[in-house]
């Protein structure tokens, strides 16, 4: 990550526990290879109090996007904090093709000299069965060059039904780790089931592959049913956030503090309630 991501004026507006809320959710993000989308069950297991609070702030700074249902949220700068560690991933992979080159280069020096002095010497059925042999070696080279010939058939299938086709590198680490976990059986039943799901939303906001296989989605029930909303078309979640930053402009302009979202008032009344024992055994959703 970028070392002055501090210096964005986002950042510098945060409250000393939501950027800790931020950093952490980075962190994570890198971990896993999401591409910079955290869901709502990695946001628990951070281990930070009142997350929902911090979440929120880092919403009203338009750190964190919102996918329709809060569910999961993507880092708007994360391509621009990230660019650093994308360079360092290029580099040792091209470090690794060039030390692979350099080891393969000798060995098919040495097949190349075997294989025209048998040519020579050998019999003509001999050279046939030389000539054979390189063929198969060309084979197996030419398979282990291309991806499509060693990936795991069992991943292939897999991601033809996902629904939603980004980070397959990251995808297809996480299957292999997940086959650790449960059976190839039951990973391709629970994609089947999740793509099939009449409650699935637009495809902006379908989780990523690697991410629904990290957290072990394939065990989830199915979707809740989408809000109905009649004749009306339901706004995206950029189209609301742009209303709800244009409303802050206009309410700036007359010389006013930026408004709360819908809900956020009571929502914050409460969070104070609690941390100050006022309420005890309360559930925040």
């Amino acid at each position: 990550m970028s070392s002055t991501y501090y210096m964005d004026p986002a950042v510098e507006a945060l409250s000393p526990r939501a950027e800790n809320l931020m950093t952490r959710a980075l962190g994570h993000c890198a971990n896993a290879e999401t591409d910079g989308v955290i869901t709502q069950n990695a946001l628990k297991r951070l281990g930070i109090l009142n997350w929902n609070r911090y979440v929120t702030e880092l919403e009203l700074n338009q750190i964190l996007i919102p996918n329709g249902d809060r569910t999961e949220w993507t880092f708007r700068s994360w391509d621009k904090w990230q660019e650093p560690l994308n360079k360092q991933v290029r580099k040792r992979k091209a470090d690794r093709e060039r030390v692979a080159e350099r080891r393969a280069e000798p060995e098919m020096s040495r097949d190349g000299r075997a294989s025209a002095q048998n040519i020579h010497n050998n019999t003509k059925k001999k050279s046939t069965n030389v000539l054979q042999k390189e063929d198969r070696s060309v084979a197996s080279s030419v398979a282990e060059s291309d991806p499509e010939h060693t990936e795991n058939p069992l991943f292939t299938e897999w991601w033809k039904c996902y629904p939603r086709k980004v980070g397959k590198e990251a995808a297809r680490k996480a299957f292999e780790k997940a086959l650790g976990k449960t059976s190839s059986e039951k990973l391709l039943t629970g994609v089947q089931q999740f793509a099939a799901d009449p409650n699935l939303p637009e495809k902006q906001f379908v989780p990523h592959p690697a991410t629904w296989l990290n957290e072990g989605r394939w065990d989830d029930e199915p979707l809740p049913p989408r809000r109905n909303s009649g004749s009306i078309i339901r706004k995206s979640a950029t189209e609301r956030a742009n209303e709800y930053l244009n409303g802050q402009k206009q309410y700036r302009a007359h010389g006013g503090n930026p408004l709360p979202p819908p809900g956020f008032e009571l929502f914050n009344s409460e969070m104070n309630a609690i941390e100050s024992g006022e309420i005890i055994d309360a559930v925040v959703v």
